[in-house]
C-alpha cells in the first residue's frame, strides 16, 4: 500500500479530529491547487473547506461535496466531479 493511502488512512482512524480536519484540508488544497475549477467548486464554512472522508471498500474517498477525491491503495488519486 502507498504511503499517500496510508496517511489518510491514519488520519481517519486518528482520535483528535480538528487536526486530523486541517491535515485533509491540506491535502485538498494541494490536490485542486492548479485546478481553478475545481478550487471554484469548493465550499467554504467560515475558514474552513466543507467535506467528508469516507471509507468505500479498500478507497479512500473525500466527499468535498461538488467534488469527489479518491485514494486508491496504489497512491492513485483521482478527482470526479
Amino acid at each position: 500500500m502507498g504511503k499517500i493511502y496510508n496517511s489518510i488512512k491514519r488520519i481517519f482512524e486518528k482520535e483528535d479530529k480538528e487536526y486530523s480536519l486541517s491535515l485533509i484540508e491540506k491535502f485538498i488544497v494541494l490536490v485542486t491547487f492548479e485546478d481553478t475549477y475545481l478550487m471554484q467548486k469548493l465550499v467554504y464554512r467560515t475558514e474552513h473547506i466543507c467535506f467528508a472522508l469516507k471509507k468505500s471498500g479498500e478507497d479512500m474517498f473525500i466527499d468535498c461535496i461538488n467534488f469527489g477525491i479518491i485514494i486508491t491503495p496504489k497512491d492513485e488519486v483521482s478527482t470526479h466531479t
